[in-house]
């Protein structure tokens, strides 16, 4: 795993950008400046000798503001203004090519967590299913001459999931 500043694809853009959000357009480091330019002494008189500087400042300041503002803003349309907080035990999830592999993984996990699980696959799971109740539907699909089955499982109690084929 790659954790050095730079990505593993080299010197991009985005890495300047996430530099520029990081320090020159965060809010929490140019307002302490600001504030100390407006209201110590020394920052007075710097600001009264560099007031290209001082309008810079406040300029990125503002920027920062309005950049932090603008994601909120659009996280929160994106969602139409609703939170996303599941209550997961009141969902059914539904897993294609949860047999095995990573989709088993994924089936494997939420059901430990207690969420319902529907796994849909072309072949029988290969891992040790739990003790749960479970309801088992054999879907048949014939397209353009193929013949496909997948094994739906459905997790009604505790964690785990068991072939009923």
């Amino acid at each position: 795993m790659h954790n050095g500043w730079l990505p593993r694809e080299g010197f991009k853009a985005d890495t300047v950008l996430r530099l520029l959000w990081s320090t020159a357009l965060n809010p929490a480091l140019i307002l302490p400046l600001v504030l100390l330019a407006r209201f110590t002494k020394k920052g007075q008189n710097l600001s009264i000798l560099h007031p290209l500087a001082f309008s810079r400042l406040k300029t990125l300041l503002c920027l920062g503001t309005f950049r932090l503002l603008s994601n909120y803003l659009s996280d929160r349309v994106i969602n139409n203004w609703v939170d996303d907080k599941y209550d997961w035990n009141k969902e059914i999830v539904l897993v294609t090519g949860g047999a095995g592999g990573i989709g088993g993984q994924v089936v494997q996990l939420l059901a430990e967590r207690g969420i319902k699980v529907v796994v849909l696959d072309i072949q029988p799971l290969s891992y040790e299913a739990g003790t749960s109740l479970f309801s088992s539907i054999l879907i048949k699909v014939e397209d353009q001459g193929g013949r496909d089955y997948g094994q739906v499982l459905w997790e009604e109690g505790r964690a785990g999931c068991r072939s009923l084929l």
